[in-house]
This record gives C-alpha cells, sequence and structure tokens, in this order.
C-alpha cells in the first residue's frame, strides 16, 4: 500500500509540472510573436527614408533637416492654436463677466440707495411716463411719498426701499391714506418682494376693487427704469455691485460666489440650480471661518476693471 500511494503521489506531482508548464507555454505563445512584430516595426521605421530619401528621419526627424525644419512649425502652430483657445476662452469669460456686471448694477444700487434719493428717483420716472408727480417731504409725510396726476385722476404713492419683502400693514396703510386723500388708486413702489399674505389681503379686499393699489416690484421697476433713462444717467460710474471673489464658472460662463453648506464651504456657480458647476476653494481659503453673508466684497482685481466697457 505504501508503495502504491508513493507511485501515485509521484505521478501527481508529474501532471501538476505538465500542466503549468503547458500554461506558461500557452502565456509566451501568446506574448512572443506581439514582442517580435513591435521589434520588426521599430526596426523598420528606424530604417526607413523619409519624403525627402533621408534613412530614419520618419523615427528621428533631426536626422533630417527639412523633417526637423517642419516639426518645428507643427510645434509652433499648435502651441498658437492653444495660446489662441485659451485667450478666446478668457474673452469669453470677461464678456460674461461684463454682461453680468452690466445685469445687477442697477438693481444693486436700487437697493443700496438712500431712501430720500430713491423717492426723488421714482417720482422722475413716474415724470417721464407721463404723470405730474409731486414729492412730499422726506419726513413726516403721512406715509405719502409722492402724488401722481394723470388724466385728472389723482393717485398716491408709496416708495418702499428695502431688501426683503413688503407687507400686509403697508397696503393697509396705503389704502387708508387713499381714501383719506379720496384717491382714484395707489402706487406702491418696491425694491423688494410684496409679501404672499399682502397680496392675498389685496386679492380678498372687495373694496380694493374700485380703489385698486399697483405694484411695482425690482423686476419691473428696473426694466422701466432701463426704458425712460440711461442707465449711466441714474448709477455712479464709481459703483461696485456686490458679488463673490472674481472667478468664472468654465460652464456657463457665470461669476462664482463662495458657498456655505452643512459647515462646509466650497465655489457653486451663481446661476444655481441652472448651472450646478462646484469646485474647491483654494487652500489659503479653506480654514477661513464662514462669512456672514453670502456674497463676498469684489477682490481688489475686480474693482480695477473697466465697468463701463461697451458690450459687443
Amino acid at each position: 500500500m505504501a508503495l502504491g500511494y508513493n507511485i501515485y503521489d509521484a505521478f501527481g506531482w508529474i501532471w501538476l509540472v505538465i500542466a503549468v508548464s503547458g500554461l506558461f507555454g500557452i502565456v509566451a505563445i501568446m506574448i512572443v510573436p506581439g514582442a517580435i512584430k513591435e521589434k520588426i516595426g521599430a526596426y523598420r521605421r528606424a530604417h526607413a527614408q523619409c519624403q525627402h530619401g533621408v534613412v530614419g528621419a520618419l523615427y528621428d526627424s533631426k536626422k533630417c533637416a527639412q523633417c526637423y525644419q517642419d516639426e518645428i512649425i507643427r510645434e509652433q502652430q499648435a502651441r498658437k492654436r492653444a495660446e489662441e483657445e485659451e485667450a478666446s476662452k478668457r474673452a469669453a469669460k470677461e464678456q460674461a463677466y461684463y454682461e453680468w456686471v452690466a445685469k445687477i448694477r442697477l438693481p444693486e444700487y436700487l437697493i443700496k440707495m438712500h431712501p430720500e434719493k430713491f423717492e426723488l428717483l421714482v417720482c422722475e420716472l413716474f415724470r417721464k411716463m407721463g404723470y405730474e408727480a409731486e414729492r412730499t417731504r422726506y419726513t413726516g409725510d403721512s406715509g405719502i411719498d409722492g402724488r401722481l396726476r394723470k388724466n385728472g385722476d389723482l393717485s398716491i404713492l408709496q416708495c418702499k426701499r428695502v431688501k426683503g419683502s413688503v407687507g400686509q400693514p403697508v397696503l393697509r396703510d396705503l389704502f387708508g391714506t387713499m381714501h383719506a386723500e379720496d384717491a382714484k388708486e395707489g402706487v406702491l413702489v418696491t425694491t423688494g418682494k410684496v409679501s404672499i399674505q399682502a397680496r392675498d389681503w389685496l386679492a380678498n379686499n372687495n373694496a380694493i376693487k374700485d380703489r385698486p393699489i399697483k405694484i411695482i416690484e425690482l423686476d419691473e421697476l428696473v426694466e422701466c427704469i432701463r426704458t425712460y433713462f440711461n442707465e449711466g444717467d441714474v448709477v455712479p460710474v464709481n459703483f461696485v455691485p456686490d458679488m463673490g471673489p472674481a472667478d468664472f464658472c468654465p460652464k456657463c460662463g457665470g461669476p462664482l460666489k463662495v458657498v456655505n453648506w452643512r459647515k462646509e464651504s466650497f465655489m457653486g456657480c451663481a446661476a444655481y440650480p441652472s448651472c450646478r458647476y462646484t469646485k474647491s476653494l483654494p487652500g489659503d481659503q479653506k480654514n477661513k471661518k464662514p462669512p456672514n453673508k453670502s456674497l463676498q466684497r469684489i477682490s481688489e482685481t475686480a474693482k480695477n476693471m473697466p465697468l463701463q466697457k461697451p458690450l459687443s
């Protein structure tokens, strides 16, 4: 029994060696021809002639002066194309910056105006729209910022230069003033938004139907001012809107701003959610305490950029 076991064990090892050797042979058959083919190809390239008849110039262009010169020209052209593409991208981003600044300068300025100057501007706007506009005193005006007359009808003007919303009490006070002045309508001009509750009060108040209150919010106000004014006559040349760091989104060309979300800060496109591009903050800003405001003051570099550059 012992002798039979040893013979079987010995033959088992022989078959294992044969199997392993066969496996290595198969691998060698698969690899060696490719390596040989590569060697042959390299040899042919090294001894092939270029279009000028120089042996080996296809493998080493320096062996042929003309081929070497052609290669230098191709490299220069490739660098030039890359530089032109980079310049084009920079120009597109710069143009996007100017367009963005041009778009937000007026609404940003209106929000930051002194309330008295804002009232003056709104009264002048209604004059250009064909109204007789009489502005009241800045203080002690009994809730009336101006009286507007057109075709013999009196309208009471109320101006609210705010960043947030205008609530129901403002509309109630305006409606009461309209009754006291026997005005046909009221006009509320605001840089903010009229709250949902205030609009519901207007919609559900039957008395408003006889003495309506017209609401002009920021977007409509901006459109009216751009229609009747030259924007440069309203916004000072040196006014710079608040924005994030002077960087641009590579996807849409819009500005990037610092986003603070779940105790993390990163750069995000201001066009979110239509554009969802994000990137990490620079290394020197990662450990900084997040600012209280979502937008930071524009960088010194962006401050020096000419904001009045004409758009092409």
